[in-house]
């Protein structure tokens, strides 16, 4: 090849390089509402767990939360509240606006992926953290909603025992132990007895997951006011409970409620999570009313 064929074949290779470079198209960006980050919240929303399990993951979250308008409308329409975007907006990483026909929208909540706890592993985890929760005790400071009158103090005492998570039926049975420092005229049993009076009572309850409509976790003296109100006694409010004690409330069909309490929140977060995972697995939840 004479020199003047080599200059051309390299000029030529110059060129196909450039125009190689310039023709390069850097990977699209990641939907907004598929983020990792977003996807975890997501989840736990479309969950129906309570604003106070949601906000917990969110500050657990490691990563930066995508927080374009397509992603905070995602969140949106999964029922995030205010407290829950100011959360995310507070870690959220800045991101360019993408066009509308760039938004995928997030794939609706599928199977369990393949690896997550199985339900037995999950079973497991409850019974163990429910039978070494065994015993929590607190007190409750209380007044009354209207009118006047001093307050009241209680101390309350719940003792959990012989707890049974059962994977081949989806089934979850224990014992309970409960006592009030002072004469608790609404104490009442599961059918609907009260005790006249007395100030504590023990129980054998069990309950089928598969029945399970909702798993609510909130501090107890907002549980046991609510439930106070609920059971013809509005006039009773308790402001507080001291150490600070969270109550872990599943709910089943008419009303019905168990709940478990823990003087450790991250705990109890921690199990309502597993058993809204065994609910899943089980073929629990909430479902449209046929008529």
């Amino acid at each position: 090849m004479n020199m003047k064929n080599l200059l051309a074949a390299c000029l030529f290779c110059g060129i196909a390089l450039t125009l190689s470079a310039q023709q390069s198209v850097p990977p699209p960006p990641q939907p907004a509402n598929d983020a990792p980050a977003n996807a975890g919240v997501l989840k736990l929303l479309r969950q129906g767990l309570s604003a106070r399990v949601v906000l917990h993951g969110i500050a657990a979250t490691p990563g930066k939360f995508d927080t374009s308008a397509a992603a905070l409308t995602a969140l949106k329409q999964a029922g995030a509240n205010e407290d829950e975007l100011s959360a995310i907006m507070a870690k959220g990483a800045p991101s360019a606006e993408q066009p509308p026909a760039a938004v995928v929208p997030a794939a609706p909540v599928a199977a369990p992926a393949a690896n997550s706890p199985t339900l037995a592993d999950t079973m497991k985890f409850i019974q163990d953290k429910l039978n070494d929760n065994n015993k929590t005790s607190w007190i409750d400071y209380a007044k009354p909603t209207r009118g006047a009158g001093s307050g009241w103090i209680d101390t309350v005492t719940h003792e959990f025992s012989s707890v049974v998570a059962d994977t081949g039926q989806c089934h979850i049975s224990y014992h309970i132990f409960t006592k009030h420092s002072e004469p608790y005229r609404w104490l009442a049993t599961s059918d609907g007895r009260n005790n006249n009076g007395k100030n504590n009572k023990g129980e054998d309850i069990s309950f089928s997951l598969r029945s399970v409509q909702e798993i609510v976790v909130k501090p107890w003296e907002q549980y046991e006011t609510e439930w106070l109100a609920k059971n013809g006694h509005p006039d009773a409010t308790v402001i507080s409970s001291a150490p600070a004690t969270t109550a872990l409330v599943v709910r089943q069909p008419h009303g019905v409620e168990n709940v478990f309490t823990f003087d450790d929140a991250a705990l109890a977060d921690r199990v309502a999570k597993a058993m809204v995972h065994s609910v899943e697995l089980c073929g629990g939840g909430k479902s449209e009313e046929p008529f």
